[in-house]
C-alpha cells in the first residue's frame, strides 16, 4: 500500500502482511519475497534475504565493516573480489 510519509513530498510503502514500512518499492517488493519464502538465507541483523551462501556472506561484510582484499600496490583496502579486480585494472593497469 503507498501512503504519504511524515517528511514533505516523501512516499512510503506498507507491507500488507507485517505492516512494515518502507521508502522505497524495491525494498518492500524485496521485503515481501522474504515472507514469500524465495530466500534461503537471511541475515540476521537486517532481514535482508538471499538465494546462496556466498551472497549472504558478502553482504554480512557490510555490518562487521571487513574489508578482505588489500592492494598490494596502494594497500588500498577493497571489500569485494569484483571491485578489487576492478581496481587493479584502472587504478593500476594489472588485468
Amino acid at each position: 500500500m503507498k501512503m504519504r510519509s511524515g517528511i514533505v513530498g516523501q512516499m512510503s510503502y506498507s507491507c500488507h502482511i507485517c505492516k512494515g514500512v518502507f521508502t522505497a518499492k524495491a525494498s518492500l517488493k524485496h521485503h515481501i519475497k522474504l515472507h514469500e519464502g524465495k530466500y534461503k538465507y537471511t541475515c540476521m541483523i537486517c532481514y535482508k534475504g538471499f538465494s546462496s551462501t556466498h551472497g549472504l556472506q558478502g553482504h554480512m561484510s557490510w555490518h562487521t565493516g571487513v574489508k578482505e582484499f588489500k592492494c598490494p600496490i596502494c594497500e588500498k583496502e577493497i571489500r569485494y573480489k569484483q571491485k578489487f579486480k576492478l581496481h587493479m585494472k584502472k587504478k593500476h593497469g594489472i588485468c
